[in-house]
């Protein structure tokens, strides 16, 4: 695989790891060695055990700042995972080129895990409105005994 002369300093993820049916945010933050690269393409392919299963380009401009400056860079990425991928592990390929003369600027691997939503937040989520339920039955239990009491209080009197 080549690498390019823009070395990648560090990748993350949000969130980590990624949900299936939800915005997947990769960060590259990297250093590049050219004064200024005016522009170029990303291409992002997505392989799910070792079969290519997503590919697409895109300007690399509208993934950071243009013209890319000398130094310090952050490439951002945000694809939404849809909701019928399988869980399990996956690969990202990365590959930057230059406008001017196609050459390769950035490439990189990325493995990852995708999994499922978490049925801790729709336990939570049934929770809450089971806790609100138990508390309106409640309220309602105290409203009717103090009407009981008033109308107890007013044949009493």
């Amino acid at each position: 695989m080549p690498e390019g002369p823009v070395k990648p300093g560090s990748v993350t993820l949000s969130p980590d790891p990624p949900v299936i049916g939800t915005p997947a945010t990769f960060t590259v933050k990297a250093d590049s060695p050219f004064d200024s690269v005016p522009g170029g393409a990303v291409e992002i392919d997505v392989s799910y055990l070792g079969v290519q299963i997503f590919s697409k380009s895109e300007d690399l401009c509208e993934k950071t700042t243009c013209p890319v400056p000398k130094g310090n860079i952050e490439i951002v990425l945000v694809e939404d995972l849809p909701p019928i991928a399988p869980p399990g592990d996956y690969s990202l390929r990365v590959l930057a080129t230059s406008s001017t003369d196609s050459s390769t600027l950035l490439c990189l691997d990325v493995d990852f895990e995708l999994v499922p939503p978490s049925t801790t937040l729709e336990l939570k989520a049934s929770e809450h409105l089971y806790i609100q339920t138990q508390q309106k039955q409640h309220e309602a239990k105290v409203v009717t005994r103090k009407m009981l009491a008033d109308t107890d209080a007013a044949v009493a009197a």
